[in-house]
């Protein structure tokens, strides 16, 4: 069987000003665990299925935290339960 070759998304992304990233790259840029980032990115429909991953765009789940100053207060308070600061 041939193996198709994968589109090349960058093409697409260039010049937008539009960023894209993964559930695992979301937790390191927002220093969250997994599903809390997750369920954030799907409470603020950020996200995307492909196949079988996901995409989330910043830039929607950055106007929902400026919105929604309560979420934020809410990740603050559980990232000092978490890591003690």
């Amino acid at each position: 069987m041939k193996k198709r070759k994968t589109p090349d998304l960058e093409k697409y992304l260039e010049g937008k000003k539009r960023r894209f990233v993964n559930y695992t790259q979301g937790t390191k840029i927002y220093k969250m665990s997994y599903w809390p980032f997750v369920r954030l990115a799907k409470k603020a429909e950020a996200n995307y299925p492909i196949r079988k991953t996901a995409i989330v765009d910043l830039n929607i789940l950055d106007d929902f935290l400026e919105g929604n100053p309560e979420v934020i207060s809410e990740l603050k308070k559980r990232r000092r339960k978490r890591y003690g600061k």
